[in-house]
């Protein structure tokens, strides 16, 4: 299996969003220049109208003209130093023990799973093993998929987060100009909060990236392990890769300002979810089955009786 999938895809995201960028930015200067006319025709209605001294205004207006050119000019260049410089300000936050390299190469760390779940994969045995030794055999592929799923979380969400951000900021280009006229400026603000926010998700993940990364490096068991050392090694990458799931909502406490609710409570609640959620969709098909199952007796008794 290629380990570094998730690094390719996302080289091949980052490259189509600089186009991306590229390609959206005439139409956002045409926005532009559009909104720069209607201000301007505002500006000589109010001036002709006897509205006093028109000098602030004008000068604000033409910052904020320039200004605004000046983010849709360099609208790539902004976002990634953005996402770039709240990472590193979450892996400084850390103790700095990684790179910004290591931070966009997320299939890294899925491939510190393959190679911390490699001895335990290699003592289930063959197929004779789960005959032999069934309990042994079971919990130990158990608790190495659990494992390697914590590391597949990590990376995905890495992966997400830096893929959300650029398709968020490509997107928004378009929605920059509307800031020039007030009734529609709420677009605009709409789009760099939302920028940001996605910016702070990722500089929460590079916070616990940067802590965690060494222990997910040296996460590892001896080729015989024992039940203590495979749950401790399930404990320690469920907890890190728990905390890399609720960076969302980390990054929100953030911004709202509100108190954050990372309890055991929230676990429960996931499980919880997917179990009901499971449950209801097994009911259902049962359900359906049962249904057919009837149906098919019904036309085969018609059938019959003629």
């Amino acid at each position: 299996m290629n380990s570094g999938i998730l690094t390719e895809m996302l080289t091949r995201f980052t490259e189509v969003a600089t186009m991306g960028y590229t390609a959206l930015l005439p139409e956002a200067m045409y926005l532009m220049n559009f909104f720069i006319v209607i201000e301007i025709l505002f500006l000589g209605i109010f001036w002709a109208l006897g509205s006093g001294n028109i000098t602030v205004p004008v000068i604000q207006k033409i910052t904020a003209i320039g200004a605004f050119l000046w983010i849709i000019s360099n609208a790539h260049q902004i976002s990634k130093a953005i996402i770039s410089s709240l990472g590193e300000l979450g892996m400084l936050a850390g103790g700095q023990s990684i790179s910004i390299a290591n931070l966009f190469d997320p299939s890294t760390i899925v491939g510190f799973g393959f190679t911390a779940t490699y001895p335990i994969f290699k003592n289930t045995g063959g197929p004779w093993s789960a005959f032999t030794s069934p309990v042994d055999s079971i919990l130990f592929a158990f608790c190495g998929i659990i494992i390697l799923f914590s590391y597949f979380v990590i990376g995905w969400n890495i992966f997400i987060t830096i893929i959300e951000f650029y398709l968020f900021t490509v997107c928004s280009v378009i929605l920059i100009p509307f800031a020039l006229f007030k009734p529609t400026s709420f677009l605009a603000q709409k789009a760099i909060n939302g920028t940001f926010g996605l910016g702070i998700k990722f500089m929460v993940l590079g916070f616990i990236i940067s802590i965690s990364y060494n222990t997910l490096r040296s996460l590892s068991i001896p080729d015989d392990p024992t039940y203590h050392q495979l749950f401790s090694m399930v404990l320690g990458a469920g907890a890190i890769s728990y905390l890399c799931w609720h960076a969302p909502s980390l990054a929100s406490t953030i911004i709202s300002g509100g108190s954050p609710n990372q309890s055991i409570g929230g676990i429960y609640g996931a499980l919880g979810a997917a179990t009901g959620t499971a449950i209801k969709s097994s009911t259902a098909i049962r359900t359906q089955g049962v249904a057919a199952v009837r149906q098919a007796v019904n036309v085969g008794g018609s059938i019959l009786k003629r």
